[in-house]
């Protein structure tokens, strides 16, 4: 999986005088696929991948029937997502191309914690854990420089991105 991160920085001026910043981290995607095959052209895979952020916001109240202040709400994500895939390979016989369709499932577990020093939120301070199951469609190439190492490109739909890129080695 590729690495992406991201780091951005907005000033919001509202029609009360109010005025909110806020700044977004994002570290993610990482992850790790290996592939069993069973059969020349059917393999049984597994994907793990890993995304996480910070979500910060500073803001000042000044609206009637709310207590004013200056006040900061974080919102910390994570989330883990493994699946279990089918692999068919189209090309049979070749050393250094391979081309396959992958179908998975399994689970994303989804880390949330939430919190502020705003008294108009007290019930926002939360932790929350939730899990979904998760899918992906994906067809995928790799391409063998040497016997043992090459480079993967995939794309498809769900757990881990749109398109993912990376190394591959051959054991």
């Amino acid at each position: 999986y590729p690495k992406q991160i991201s780091t951005y920085t907005s000033t919001y001026y509202w029609t009360n005088n109010s005025k909110e910043v806020l700044k977004n981290n994002h570290y993610g995607i990482f992850g790790v696929r290996a592939e069993y095959l069973l059969a020349d052209k059917f393999g049984f895979g597994i994907d793990f991948a890993f995304e996480s952020g910070v979500y910060k916001a500073k803001y000042i109240v000044s609206q009637i029937g709310f207590i004013p202040g200056e006040f900061e709400q974080t919102n910390k994500n994570f989330y883990v997502s493994n699946i279990v895939t089918m692999n068919y390979h189209f090309i049979d016989g070749n050393d250094k191309l391979d081309v396959s369709l992958s179908l998975g499932a399994g689970l994303k577990f989804n880390y949330i914690n939430r919190f502020t020093n705003d008294p108009n939120y007290e019930t926002f301070n939360a932790k929350s854990k939730s899990e979904y199951i998760n899918m992906r469609l994906a067809v995928n190439m790799k391409y063998f420089f040497t016997p043992k190492i090459g480079v993967n490109f995939s794309i498809g739909y769900s757990h881990g991105g749109l398109i993912n890129t990376g190394v591959s080695y051959k054991l």
